[in-house]
């Protein structure tokens, strides 16, 4: 089960007769096993006899485990291991287990219209990825999902690439029947770098529970040539809590801020040197933003604005950057006619290295 770690997940216990209870927490990441101690250990007092219940919210303690940066390092520290052991107090300092239970926890969210507690069923494989838009991409910079997998020996992931035609079939293995059993985060390429599929892909992921195929995602992957501008490689983690690619095709614009300190100068003598001038700037940086236009795109991608807007870690061509924009239309093919979204971020470091 996967916990979206973004919006809050509530543990309640609630036991006839309890006085209160306690919440133990292990955290770890990948390739690390289970702490021989809980993480962190919670416990609360029942507000009466006639309201018991108990409710703590974990979702602040997973986040200190997942640590996203850049899209091309590996991927164990983009999710964490959870495992939450249950407890009622019977009496003053007298516990008594009730449960363990284990999830995985990403650094996605829910939308609020779905309720208190959402969270991924899926035991074997989730998709951290959203398959249901066209991924357009600038050829040579190749996107990819991200899959959480939970496997048990014998199980496997291929990934099968066809050219729009259905022809030139080739099926790759993310990782074959002999890999043991566990949680995994893969990064898995959504085309190949072959000229078969400049036209564009129909990529299949394929999980098989030993050799029965259980679960499929199909991507509709096109390249776009952009003869006038030099296409930028949005990457950000969305609500799902993988990688997201979204690249910005069209005009981009270019700005620099500079800021300084003025101060006046004392005069080194009482015949001053008229070439140093009665003040001077101290203190230079500088912050550069950049506006940048995706070109026509479908309709659907509103929701990737969306998660782009939302998100918490965005990169432009793998440079950190926050958005300036905070507000925008989520556009409309029968209001807006052809979609193109301007979005303005802002480099987040300054063009000076001032680092201490």
């Amino acid at each position: 089960m996967i916990i979206y770690a973004r919006s809050p997940y509530t543990i309640e216990i609630n036991e006839a007769s309890q006085v209160g209870s306690k919440l133990e927490i292990f955290l770890w990441n990948t390739p690390n096993s289970i702490p021989s101690t809980a993480t962190y250990t919670l416990s609360k007092k029942v507000a009466s006899n006639s309201q018991r219940s108990t409710i703590y919210n974990i979702s602040p303690y997973i986040r200190e485990f997942i640590n996203n940066i850049v899209s091309s390092n590996g991927t164990d520290n983009q999710w964490c291991n959870v495992s939450i052991k249950r407890y009622k107090e019977t009496s003053a300092s007298v516990y008594s287990l009730i449960d363990t239970t284990t999830y995985a926890g990403v650094d996605g969210y829910n939308n609020y219209i779905g309720g208190y507690n959402q969270t991924n069923p899926l035991n074997n494989y989730c998709l951290l990825t959203d398959n249901s838009k066209e991924i357009q991409y600038s050829l040579g910079n190749i996107p990819f999902a991200n899959v959480l997998i939970n496997n048990a020996l014998g199980d496997k992931l291929d990934v099968e690439y066809k050219d729009i035609r259905n022809n030139n079939i080739i099926t790759t293995t993310i990782f074959g029947t002999g890999v043991a059993a566990g949680k995994y985060l893969y990064k898995v390429p959504l085309t190949t770098s072959s000229a078969n599929y400049n036209d564009g892909t129909i990529t299949t992921l394929k999980y098989y529970v030993g050799a029965i195929l259980t679960y499929s995602s199909v991507f509709n992957v096109t390249p776009i040539c952009e003869s006038k501008y030099t296409p930028v490689v949005c990457s950000f983690i969305n609500r799902f809590g993988g990688w997201q690619f979204l690249t910005f095709f069209k005009a981009q614009t270019n700005q620099l801020t500079v800021s300084s300190t003025m101060y006046n100068l004392l005069p080194s003598a009482y015949n001053y040197n008229v070439y140093k001038g009665q003040s001077k700037a101290f203190n230079f940086n500088a912050r550069q933003t950049i506006t940048l236009n995706t070109g026509f795109v479908p309709q659907n991608y509103s929701d990737l604005i969306q998660d782009l807007m939302l998100s918490e870690v965005v990169l432009l061509d793998n440079k950190p950057v926050t958005l300036k924009t905070n507000q925008t239309d989520l556009k409309t093919t029968i209001k807006d006619k052809n979609i193109n979204y301007s979005i303005d971020f802002e480099y987040a470091y300054n063009l000076l290295n001032n680092v201490i």
